[in-house]
């Protein structure tokens, strides 16, 4: 079997999409992987022999063209004949390495890139619309350099139709949980917990304003934010806490290992996604609604269509309206006080997760790709 590369300048080298899932899926079945991408506080351990890490350090956006040029050697003289990207930004080695070697090249899009950048900022400065517009014509003109497209929602394929580029859905399903030692023990506080990445659109104030509502109507909770964000807005939520006298009930963590989060999801009773409405949002569905379910924690979640769609069926959580922090609050307050009602929505998640919502199917999905590739 060939060797497998994959490459991010942005991601950290034990993301979960990427390390857990993918190079972990292609190392179980045969091929040599190699992972690059950006050190954490964790060291790999090497646990799988056909596996290997390389890390580099994180770099700001401004000096990432080093990386860039570094990636596009390492990518040229390696033995891999096939390459994974993992972040736009690294479109334009593609370019090259399509138009000087003979290797197959994928690129894994975990968001939709253009729409994504209208809500980011740079410094404390949204991108102006016309940089947008500008930076989406040129992936369309990038993309179909690369021999296969990996879409984390299957909206995509909408959007990048008209892209001469095979591409399949390989959706964010968690791996599917073969252990039952979950460590949830009945307790009058009810854990609460949120992990992704941390942003104002992504509901970061409305679950401190919900902490402030629970601990002032005397609700036993403990609420864990989990996620990478900008040190300003760490710094405005760490402000509010001590303002509202929140430090024993809620805690801000910037970066946790995998292996610790399993252990906090494990715990957690209620899992939060009070995502603002974004166009990008709307049309996806967060796959943290499927790590809550697969870890029998019961789903709060904004009101989008398909979220909605998605919890009525599996009868796993509740719908908010994210931007009303009374609803929230309300609802959230019955799913503490009702024990049975939560620990039934908990049931069906896990049932959900097993039947249908698991890595299992997007790993075949990948394999059947790359044996493809490789004929």
């Amino acid at each position: 079997m060939d060797e497998i590369l994959i490459m991010s300048s942005v991601h950290c080298w034990n993301d979960v999409r990427m390390f857990h899932r993918e190079a972990n899926s292609l190392a179980e079945n045969g091929y040599k992987v190699k992972v690059i991408a950006v050190e954490t506080d964790t060291a790999y351990t090497g646990k799988h022999c056909r596996l290997n890490v390389e890390t580099i350090q994180k770099i700001p956006l401004g000096k990432r063209y080093k990386v860039w040029y570094r990636f596009y050697h390492i990518a040229r003289i390696s033995p891999a004949k096939i390459i994974i990207f993992h972040d736009p930004e690294l479109y334009i080695i593609a370019y090259f390495l399509k138009k000087f070697t003979n290797k197959k090249i994928i690129f894994d899009m975990h968001e939709e890139f253009p729409a994504s950048l209208l809500y980011k900022k740079v410094g404390k400065y949204k991108l102006p619309r016309w940089v947008v517009c500008f930076l989406k014509k040129i992936e369309q003109r990038i993309l179909p350099v690369f021999d296969g497209l990996f879409f984390a929602e299957a909206y995509y394929k909408d959007i990048y139709g008209d892209v001469c580029v095979q591409g399949i859905d390989v959706l964010n399903y968690p791996v599917l949980c073969k252990e039952t030692n979950n460590l949830k023990v009945d307790s009058d506080v009810v854990k609460l917990i949120y992990a992704g990445a941390l942003h104002e659109v992504r509901g970061f104030f409305e679950m401190l304003e919900l902490a402030r509502l629970l601990k002032e109507g005397n609700h036993p909770f403990s609420l864990k934010i989990i996620g990478p964000g900008s040190n300003r807005l760490i710094e405005q939520g760490q402000e509010y806490i001590n303002k509202h006298g929140l430090r024993e009930y809620v805690s801000i963590c910037p970066y946790m290992d995998f292996a610790l989060l399993e252990l906090e999801y494990q715990k957690a009773d209620i899992g939060l996604a009070l995502l603002h409405e974004t166009p990008n949002y709307v049309k996806s569905l967060a796959s943290k609604l499927y790590e809550y379910m697969s870890y029998g924690i019961v789903s709060v979640a904004s009101d989008f269509p398909l979220w909605k769609e998605l919890l009525m069926n599996t009868d796993a959580g509740i719908t908010v309206n994210p931007m009303n922090i009374n609803e929230v609050y309300y609802d959230v307050v019955k799913l503490i006080n009702e024990v049975p009602y939560r620990k039934q929505l908990a049931k069906n998640g896990l049932k959900a997760h097993v039947n249908d919502y698991n890595w299992g199917v997007e790993e075949a999905k990948i394999l059947r790709f790359i044996q493809q590739l490789e004929t």
